[in-house]
């Protein structure tokens, strides 16, 4: 039996409630200080990056290219100042809101990592913070021509870093070849030489498809887009009362199945004495023989061509651009199809002996070319090389063997290799009409930036040639 007094044991008991009470509210505002502690700090992080894009596919195609950063909140406005990349690469920037556009102006090395990183402020809060990406370019690929006088020619594919090349097409007499979006497109000859098939070899598995001609009669200069798709071939039938040289357009995706040939300004099917694809377009430009120069629209051959001027020989685009080489007796020049604007080609002097013999001229940009140059040597025996020629002087980039023959130097879509192809001097010559090769040819891959020509591949007429 409790001798307490129940007044006191109720004092006891309130005292106790008190204490728990004051304990409970402690810790609520511990806890209510803790968690708004936390949303105050996830409320002032800095921006991350929470996407990114970069054109993998066309990224060693041309310059322009872009990279897209997102972030995870709205930032101030950045510029080209705010962005780092190594390697270095010139760039142009444009931000809006939580997006960050790195325009390329400069050409992208292959197989080469890339590290950007870019300083941003959060525009809501005025915490700073990083986006950091990084990215691996493809490797480049050439494909060439392999003639075996023994059995099936060959078009065969390497990698510039890898160790193997593939088979992509087989036939009997291989003319010439293209790389198409989807296979291989090529010109097989028959038994006499002196007419053609046109084919289209799909890549992997599938049909090789027999492209119609209109008749029959003689094909060369031969291209195909990898990225339209679109195949060409300058075309000269048998029958006399045909246009002597014209341009067959084929496009894989059209429904009919049928080439068309190229029109002039009057609307007639056009003589063509040379053409080219405009890079990553659907364009071609077109040379007539009387050296008129044509801009065609491929997806409507029934419109009028824009005129371009008259110039005595086309050379191709300049490395990542739209704008085209064009040569004159007197004379080089761009014009660039963006805008219209024809420029003088003004190239430094080579500072040749006067014994030495010019040869193949790729042109780099406003100020830089490359040369095939031949030298007599003993025993009237020509040495080659290939020169690098700039504003600040002349480099050997290419030194063969005495007596070893380059027949011809085209560049990859980056500019940083040249394909070389030598042939051998004792190999023999194979026959073929209008592109003839060399029994022993092969081609090297030559870094313009450090002279090395450590890879390789057998065989002639590379894939980066127009």
């Amino acid at each position: 039996m409790s001798t307490d007094d129940p007044g006191a044991v109720g004092r006891r008991r309130a005292r106790a409630g008190l204490r728990y009470r004051r304990s409970v509210v402690a810790t609520i505002g511990v806890l209510a200080i803790a968690t708004t502690g936390l949303g105050v700090a996830g409320l002032f992080r800095g921006p991350h990056l929470d996407d990114a894009a970069v054109a993998d596919a066309t990224a060693l195609e041309r310059t322009g290219q872009r990279l897209v950063l997102r972030a995870d909140q709205a930032i101030d406005p950045v510029d080209a100042a705010d962005v780092t990349i190594t390697p270095d690469v010139p760039i142009e920037v444009t931000s809006d809101a939580r997006t960050i556009t790195v325009r390329f102006t400069g050409m992208l090395r292959a197989l080469t990592d890339y590290d950007i990183s870019a300083a941003v402020t959060g525009s809501a809060t005025g915490v700073s913070g990083t986006l950091d990406f990084a990215f691996t370019t493809p490797d480049l690929e050439v494909a060439v021509l392999v003639r075996d006088p023994d059995g099936r020619d060959q078009v065969r594919r390497r990698a510039v870093s890898g160790a193997d090349g593939v088979t992509l097409f087989t036939a009997d007499r291989i003319q010439e070849f293209a790389v198409a979006r989807d296979g291989i497109a090529a010109v097989l000859l028959d038994e006499s030489g002196a007419d053609g098939r046109l084919v289209l070899a799909p890549t992997g598995e599938g049909v090789e498809l027999d492209i119609p001609l209109p008749g029959t009669g003689r094909l060369q200069k031969l291209r195909a887009s990898p990225t339209t798709g679109l195949i060409g071939v300058l075309f000269s039938p048998n029958d006399p009362d045909e246009v002597m040289s014209q341009l067959l357009v084929f496009d894989p995706r059209d429904p009919s199945a049928l080439v068309r040939p190229v029109t002039g300004l009057d609307g007639d099917v056009a003589s063509v004495l040379d053409w080219r694809i405009v890079p990553g377009t659907g364009y071609l430009v077109v040379q007539t023989f009387d050296e008129a120069l044509l801009l065609v629209d491929t997806a409507d051959l029934s419109a009028p061509p824009l005129p371009l001027g008259e110039h005595a020989e086309l050379r191709g685009f300049l490395p990542g651009t739209l704008e085209l080489v064009v040569a004159d007796p007197l004379s080089g020049s761009t014009i660039d199809l963006e805008t219209g604007e024809t420029t003088t080609l003004v190239l430094p002097d080579d500072g040749l002996d006067p014994s030495a013999y010019p040869g193949k001229v790729v042109a780099l940009g406003g100020d830089r070319y490359v040369e095939i140059v031949s030298s007599p040597g003993p025993d009237f025996v020509l040495d080659y090389e290939i020169l690098l020629v700039g504003p600040d002087g002349v480099d050997v980039v290419y030194d063969p063997d005495p007596g070893v023959p380059v027949r011809d130097v085209c560049l990859s879509t980056n500019a940083q290799y040249l394909a070389v192809e030598v042939q051998d001097p004792e190999g023999e010559l194979d026959g073929y009409p209008n592109v003839s090769g060399r029994s022993g040819s092969t081609t090297y891959f030559v870094d313009l930036e450090t002279g090395s020509a450590n890879r390789g591949i057998a065989g002639f007429a590379a894939s980066w040639c127009d």
